[in-house]
């Protein structure tokens, strides 16, 4: 039987968590959170709803604000109205189920993508030339992890025990501190790194956090009193042989679920990481001549270029003070003419490669209006002391360069 404390704290607990699970509530707040924003905060910035690979736009933090005063609002209203609660022990069991499920639908899916380490992935030549100063915060985080799949597989696994643990009633503690100690790790790293997933990363973690609270007492009496602690009773969730077995048939089905959404798109992900195709091809430029005019490697020059990268994606050429010119690229059916765009669409230019052998390339044409030749020397990222260091069980003198 609930306390009146503990009724009041589950009702505030139960509308904000609806309010951040239930699927459609950002559509429905799309168009008050910039009325919010700018009309009743001020904000004069943008504030939109578009994707862009971020967890913490102005619209997120706004809504987060929008979701605690409608929790206040909503769970004040709810005490009020219902002081004594009839439901609210079947309501509590019921939000239980739906938060450890959630939790590890998305442990499973934190997980599952560094077991097949695809979030973050071995630096390429492209990351490995790049000056180690110019790295974000974000950008170092990823090149650390990536650098070593080892390391990051096993954060993978460790996510996916946590995940696996909560699906059962009877590990679910042990679940949930599994995920503290995981998510407490991530959420330092996204706070530290200015990763852009803090507002769900410390809602996973206050999730584990939740779930595990309920034994908290019991935990205390183990690893801090020492002392005897009480069973709890894990009745079936139905009387009947009949429905138990529906419901464990469901159940595996659900799990089953859970995880081919988990595994299947980490896989196939991991899978065309591993055709190279995603990765660009680097070239040192050896020889730039521009309209008959050769240019040395000197870094007074703003139009020689440095290095330039290759990929399906994008033609993006490094000049020699270090900063970079985008454009687009597009391939013709015979394999060798080069149609290159600005990043608006706009035609740039034409060129021609001549791949000479395994390591060198030629390019003939013209860019910008003007001629050019430029004979590329290919990068590997063997020659890399990040890469090819490796691991050494014996090591008379730290080697940290």
């Amino acid at each position: 039987m609930m306390s009146p404390g503990h009724r009041t704290a589950f009702r505030f607990l139960f509308v904000y968590a609806v309010l951040f699970l239930a699927p459609g509530v950002e559509l429905i707040a799309e168009p008050l959170v910039p009325w919010v924003g700018h009309d009743l905060l001020g904000i004069d910035c943008e504030i939109s709803a578009e994707p862009t690979g971020s967890g913490d736009r102005t619209f997120d933090w706004i809504l987060l604000l929008c979701g605690v005063v409608s929790t206040i609002v909503g769970g004040a209203l709810w005490c009020i109205v219902s002081p004594r609660g009839r439901y609210d022990e079947r309501l509590y069991a019921g939000l239980r189920v739906a938060l450890r499920y959630v939790l590890a639908t998305v442990m499973l899916g934190y997980g599952f993508s560094k077991v097949f380490p695809t979030q973050f992935q071995v630096p390429g030549v492209y990351r490995l030339v790049q000056p180690y100063g110019d790295s974000s915060p974000m950008g170092l985080l990823w090149t650390f992890m990536g650098s070593s799949p080892a390391y990051t597989m096993f954060t993978g696994f460790a996510e996916v025990l946590g995940g696996v643990l909560l699906l059962s009633r009877r590990t679910t503690t042990l679940g949930a501190l599994v995920v503290m100690g995981v998510m407490t790790n991530v959420v330092m790293l996204n706070f530290c790194y200015d990763v852009p997933v803090k507002i769900h990363s410390t809602h996973w973690l206050l999730i584990a956090v939740l779930l595990a609270a309920p034994d908290l007492r019991r935990l205390a009496d183990v690893f801090w009193f020492h002392r005897p602690t009480v069973a709890v009773e894990l009745r079936p969730p139905f009387s009947s042989p009949k429905r138990r077995r529906i419901w464990l048939i469901a159940k595996s089905v659900l799990i089953a679920l859970m995880l081919g959404q988990a595994i299947v798109p980490s896989f196939l992900a991991w899978q065309q990481m591993q055709t190279g195709e995603l990765e660009p091809d680097v070239y040192e430029v050896e020889t730039f001549r521009k309209d008959d005019a050769v240019h040395p490697p000197l870094v007074t020059d703003s139009a020689r270029w440095r290095r330039l990268s290759i990929s399906s994606r994008g033609f993006t050429p490094t000049l020699m003070d270090g900063s970079k010119v985008r454009y687009k690229i597009e391939r013709a059916e015979d394999g060798v003419t080069l149609t290159i765009s600005q990043p608006t669409g706009e035609p740039a230019g034409t060129l021609v490669e001549t791949i000479v052998d395994e390591d060198n390339t030629r390019l003939v044409g013209t860019l910008e209006g003007a001629a050019l030749e430029v004979e590329l020397v290919r990068i590997h990222d063997t020659g890399f002391l990040l890469t090819s260091r490796g691991f050494h069980w014996v090591n008379d003198v730290p080697f940290n360069r």
